[in-house]
């Protein structure tokens, strides 16, 4: 069954169909008897990925009950500590059937509430560039924000240009998204020719209308031959992915690098995992008039931008930069 959710399209499983079992769902038919009547039971399993088995299980369990009782279908979630996505259903075929849309209604419903797990990125890989990067942020974080805490600037290795937002909750998922990656690489490259993609980076700017109440300061990128060809780039692969319904977001695509994003950390331990340690962050705001009026204009040189990949969020490799679940190379 296929749904959308804003511009994405989901599927959680395939249409009911005893004959024909696809890969993720197979059937184990018995026969009980009642009388001379006979009654066929099946047994299926479906894909959720496990992420959203919280909202299927829901309050102690209240979800799931009311689906059991108005299906009158047995449903098995795994146990909280099991690294399976996968449900099982035991029923008739219009019990497993009641059951599977009471399931794609409650996906359909919290989809949205489970943070994104990726993005498409264009790394900023330019040692010379990161460096000065990571000069200016000491600078200023001295001068002009010694309140925010070290989290608020991002690492420099970890630099990047932002397609879009991608929410990749099982590993189909993410070899699909992959393959629709690689399969853009030629229409990338008619857009590019053989010239390589190299870009201006510099001019700090505030994200937020108020520079006095800034919270997020990026980066400007332009492209040194034609700035509609970055655009273009972009432009092109947000646009095949919200197609292929993998990108929900509405906000327009805007060409920068966040260097700074205003926080101060909560208490936490030294053994908290990275996403739940930015979760505790308490973002603030700052003035960022001074520091942009001194700044404004700067220019880190000049950097070429090598590749376009599928970034895993709060995952990094020995350096600092983002790992990748696959890329394209740009020329």
């Amino acid at each position: 069954m296929i749904y959308n959710v804003g511009t994405r399209r989901y599927r959680v499983s395939t249409p009911l169909d005893a004959s024909s079992p696809s890969s993720t769902e197979r059937f184990c038919a018995k026969n009980s008897f009642q009388g001379s009547q006979t009654t066929k039971t099946h047994r299926i399993t479906i894909t959720i990925a496990r992420a959203l088995h919280k909202y299927l299980i829901g309050r102690q369990g209240s979800t799931l009950s009311s689906i059991r009782e108005a299906s009158h279908c047995k449903v098995t979630v795994p146990r909280e500590n099991s690294k399976s996505d996968t449900v099982e259903l035991e029923g008739s075929e219009g019990e497993i059937q009641k059951a599977r849309d009471l399931i794609d209604k409650v996906v359909k419903e919290n989809l949205q509430k489970v943070p994104y797990t990726h993005f498409l990125s264009l790394p900023i890989s330019d040692l010379d560039v990161q460096r000065k990067i990571s000069e200016f942020q000491r600078d200023i974080h001295g001068e002009y924000f010694k309140s925010l805490s070290d989290t608020s600037f991002n690492a420099p290795a970890s630099m990047h240009v932002t397609i879009g937002m991608l929410r990749l909750l099982t590993t189909s998922e993410i070899k699909g998204a992959v393959k629709l990656l690689k399969s853009l690489h030629q229409e990338v490259y008619d857009l590019l020719g053989t010239r390589s993609l190299v870009v201006k980076v510099g001019n700090p700017a505030a994200m937020e209308a108020n520079p006095s109440k800034a919270r997020i300061i990026y980066l400007n990128l332009e492209d040194f031959e034609d700035a509609q060809r970055l655009e273009k780039v972009c432009g092109l692969v947000r646009s095949r992915f919200t197609d292929a319904g993998l990108i929900d977001e509405v906000r327009p695509l805007k060409i920068h690098a966040t260097i700074m994003r205003a926080a101060q950390d909560s208490p936490t331990t030294a053994d908290e995992p990275s996403q739940a340690a930015d979760d505790r962050r308490r973002d603030v705001r700052v003035n960022a008039v001074p520091m942009l009026r001194r700044y404004g204009e700067l220019s880190f040189g000049a950097c070429k931008l090598g590749q376009i990949q599928i970034a895993k969020r709060f995952h990094f490799t020995d350096t600092g930069a983002y790992d990748s679940e696959g890329a394209i190379l740009l020329p």
